[in-house]
This record gives structure tokens, sequence and C-alpha cells, in this order.
């Protein structure tokens, strides 16, 4: 693994391997590679436990601890301080934010009366749009919480606003995947909770990059996903304690009013999936000698230091305008998007996929705040998205061979 500077890993005291690559992975607001021990913990897996979990004999049984310890890992993370952890009547799992967020909205649905409100930010992922959008085909009223274009971010005078009158649920994210802005979350449900309104936080580009704390923040719904923080593609969805006991069954009409989670599973978990997060918390312990929020605290130092670089490096190459804020800080994180004046995104990333960089360009599943930045959304922008494992060094690498495709361009 290549040397840096930057907190936590040194020379001295490498990171705990993920699957190893010879490309330069700078797309991972899109996904991170695992952690060798994810990979070996969901082999062995299907190795040990070639069945359906259950309690009915000995081995189904060992097969259900050990779903249950990967659960239990899951609910350490969503507060990392150990204050809490969710019970099984507030964790649902599956396979994607998104499939959880539907399950969500399908639950909610009936509860809903035509006329009433939905606010949504002008920054979500489809993933926390799209299905609270479909409740308007039934009356219900989706409006949006628009962006600032100077900022890539919405304005809390706005919302205060916008909650003036009735609202059933407010749809944000915690940091947008596109400007990598972090949201003051709580304060906005501080403020949503006064007008009456229920929560709903999509955190998947927040939760490689910090600790989370859903107890703190006092949000009612928090949603991310463990194929962006090192781990195998599944997601958890947090819910505040009774919520999910007065929503309709969204899985078999057998299951009772008291089976929680399972309601809410449909067709239950893959369990090997769910075993192979077991090691998510030990490794941003790793990372803390011991402590998980020493861990994240250093992975946040580390990353600003890396955002730094990144966005004073992308600010002096040419005809390079950055969507968002351009300012360092703890108001972003390292997650850049980006348009090169008169160059296709296309052709960069081919030309940096060339030197073994992997970049994206798109949308990214957020068209709206494209949109509101000013780039159209069929065009796309590009992505450049770090998390701590990158190094100063690499991200030099990265900044040298894109000077070097646009000037060749130019």
């Amino acid at each position: 693994m290549a040397s840096t500077a930057h907190p936590p890993h040194t020379d001295a005291s490498p990171l705990p391997p993920v699957v190893a690559c010879d490309w330069l992975l700078m797309d991972n607001a899109g996904g991170t590679p695992p952690l060798r021990s994810v990979v070996a913990d969901l082999s062995d897996y299907l190795e040990r436990w070639p069945l359906l979990a259950g309690r009915h004999n000995s081995l189904a049984s060992a097969a259900a601890e050990a779903v249950e310890e990967g659960r239990q890992a899951l609910a350490t993370l969503c507060q990392a301080d150990g204050r809490r952890r969710p019970q099984a009547s507030e964790l649902v799992l599956g396979t994607s934010t998104t499939q959880l967020m539907e399950v969500l909205a399908q639950a909610l649905a009936p509860t809903f009366q035509a006329g009433e409100r939905i606010i949504v930010s002008g920054a979500e992922h489809v993933a926390n749009l799209t299905p609270w959008l479909r409740l308007a085909q039934h009356g219900v009223r989706v409006e949006t919480w628009p962006l600032d274009p100077a900022t890539g971010v919405p304005q809390l005078d706005v919302l205060a606003a916008m909650l003036e009158q009735p609202v059933r649920l407010l749809c944000i994210t915690h940091a947008s995947n596109v400007t990598g802005s972090v949201l003051p979350i709580a304060d906005i449900t501080r403020l949503a909770h006064a007008a009456g309104a229920l929560v709903c936080v999509d955190g998947v580009a927040y939760a490689p990059h910090a600790a989370m704390a859903v107890y703190d923040w006092e949000v009612d719904f928090y949603a991310w996903s463990a194929y962006k923080v090192f781990g195998p593609h599944c997601a958890a969805l947090y819910a505040r304690e009774g919520l999910l006991a007065g929503l309709p069954n969204t899985s078999h009409e057998f299951h009772t009013q008291d089976a929680l989670p399972a309601r809410f599973e449909p067709g239950g978990v893959a369990g090997e999936l769910v075993h192979a997060c077991r090691s998510l918390p030990a490794y941003f312990r790793s990372l803390g000698d011991g402590c998980l929020m020493d861990g994240f605290k250093r992975v946040v130092q580390a990353e600003r230091l890396l955002t730094r670089q990144l966005l004073e490096g992308l600010a002096h190459l040419p005809g390079v305008r950055i969507l968002g804020d351009r300012t360092p800080g703890p108001q972003r994180l390292p997650i850049v998007s980006f348009t090169v004046e008169d160059l296709p995104p296309a052709e960069v990333v081919a030309a940096l996929g060339h030197a073994r960089i992997n970049i994206r360009h798109g949308h990214f599943y957020a068209p709206r705040t494209l949109v509101a930045c000013g780039v159209d959304p069929q065009a796309g922008a590009l992505r450049i998205s770090l998390t701590h494992r990158q190094t100063a060094a690499e991200v030099a690498h990265l900044l040298a061979v894109l000077r070097d495709t646009l000037t060749a361009a130019r």
C-alpha cells in the first residue's frame, strides 16, 4: 500500500487490507473496495452454513447466530459512541438503501391522506426521491426544498418558511453525493419536529466519512449502505423506536404485528452478506487504537487534508468548474464533482482510465442536483470521491494526470 503523511495510516502502521486492485479507485461514492476480512467472512459463511438460517436445529441456529453478529455490527455503527444500539424493532436490513426506501415508502403510503405534504431536498439521490414522488399519484403533495446554486446546499430559512404549513414528512440527504456538502441534520430535524413532521435521512454519502449518531440527531429514519463503507452489498435502515410497529406489513401475510424487523424485510436477508459486516466496527476501531470514535476522528482528520489538496489542485486546472462549495472544511466531504469547459466528461474519464485511474461521469443518480448547479444531467459532470484510504501521493498523481489530459485536449 502506498505511504501517506496523513493519519490514520503511516508507513509504520499500514491499514487493514481491502481487496487488491492495481488501479487507483477514486469513485468511492459509488462503492468502496471490501475489506479482506469481509470477503473471508462471506466465503466462510457459505462454506460453513449452506442452509437457511433458523432455529430448527443446531446447524441452522449457528447460521442464525452468525447473521445476528453481522446485524449487531451494523447496529453498532448507527450510534458509534456506544451510548445506545438499535434493537430489532429499530433496524431493518436490505440489499441497498434504494430498496429500503422503497419498502419504507410502501409501508408509509397507506398512512397518507390526499393533500398532505412531503418535502424533499433538491440534493437528493433518487433513492430518497422516487419512492415519495410515486405517492403524488395518490394525491400527496411532494414539494422541493431548493438548493442555493452558489453553495449546492438548501438554506434553513427557506425550509422554515416551507414548514409554516403542515408537513407529514421531510426527506433529506445527510451529505450530497454530488457536491459533498454536509447538511446540519440535527438542526434540520429540530425544525421539522417542531412543525410536526417526520424526518427521513439518506446517510449513504455520509456514512464512510464520519461517525453516525442517529439518537443524537433524533432522526426518525436513517438509511446507509455497507458497500460504501468497505463492506458487502447490503444496507441498514434505522427507524425510531415505535415507528415500525405502527406501520402496515410489507412482507409475507403470516407475519404478526410484533414480527420485527421481519415485516419489513421481504424474503428475509442474505445471511452471508449480513454476517460479512461483522468486522466493520473492528476495522474503524483499529484506526483509533481500539476506540471506534477515535477511529472516525482520524478518518475525518485525514480526509480534510485530502479534500483541501483535491479542491486546491482542481482550482488551478484550466477550464475546471467545481460544483457547490469550493471551500474545504467540516461542511465538505471528499466528494468533488466538476465540469471542464468544452470537454465532454466521458473523454476525461476514458483518458484517466488509460492511466488506470477510476473516476466517474454522469448525473450520479441525482439529476436534480446537477440542474440546480447549472449542469445538464444528460451531459453530466465528473466526480472524484476519496476516502481516508487514499494518500496525498495518489491525489497528486491524479491531479497530474488530469492536468496532462486537459492540456492535451486544448
